[in-house]
C-alpha cells in the first residue's frame, strides 16, 4: 500500500510520532547498510490542528545589508570613508529623512517577494500503537476460542 493513500491527518500523526522516535532509536543504529522486512500494524490515534495560509514577504531577497554592501563596493576606500563620517555627524532629523527613503526603497524591492505559506501543522496528543503480527494472530486465536 502506498502511504499516500491514507488520510493526510493520519499520516501526519504517525510523520509526527516516527520522527521522535527515530531520533529517540538513532543511538542503537550501527554504521553500515541494514535490510528491513518488518510487518506491523498500527492504530493511529489523535487530532490534528492546521493553520490557515498566509502571505509573507521573504526577507532574504531583500536584505538591507546587502543593499548597502552592494551600495559601498562601488566606492572608493576614501568615499566610504567619508560617507561614514557623514552617517556620523548627521543630526537626527536628517537621519529620520533618510531612514524613510532607505525603508521605501526597500518596500519596493521586497513588494514583488511575497509568497504564500502554508498553515502550521500541529499533532496534540497523539499515539501510535504498534502491535505485532503474533499479536494479531493471537488475538484472532482469542477471538474464534470466544464464539
Amino acid at each position: 500500500m502506498n502511504l499516500t493513500a491514507l488520510p493526510p491527518h493520519t499520516l501526519a500523526v504517525l510523520a509526527k510520532r516516527a520522527d521522535e522516535a527515530a531520533k529517540a532509536t538513532r543511538e542503537e543504529l550501527a554504521p553500515g547498510k541494514h535490510t528491513v522486512d518488518e510487518t506491523v500494524v498500527l492504530r493511529i490515534v489523535g487530532g490534528v490542528a492546521v493553520g490557515e495560509d498566509y502571505a509573507s514577504h521573504i526577507v532574504a531577497k531583500a536584505d538591507p545589508w546587502g543593499l548597502l554592501a552592494c551600495a559601498l563596493g562601488r566606492l572608493n576606500g576614501v568615499t566610504v570613508e567619508a560617507l561614514v563620517k557623514e552617517a556620523l555627524s548627521k543630526d537626527s532629523v536628517d537621519m529620520k529623512a533618510l531612514k524613510k527613503q532607505v525603508t521605501e526603497a526597500v518596500a519596493a524591492v521586497k513588494k514583488p517577494t511575497v509568497t504564500v505559506c502554508r498553515g502550521a501543522v500541529r499533532v496534540d496528543k497523539s499515539a501510535v500503537v504498534l502491535a505485532t503480527v503474533a499479536d494479531i494472530n493471537l488475538a484472532a486465536e482469542t477471538a474464534k476460542a470466544a464464539k
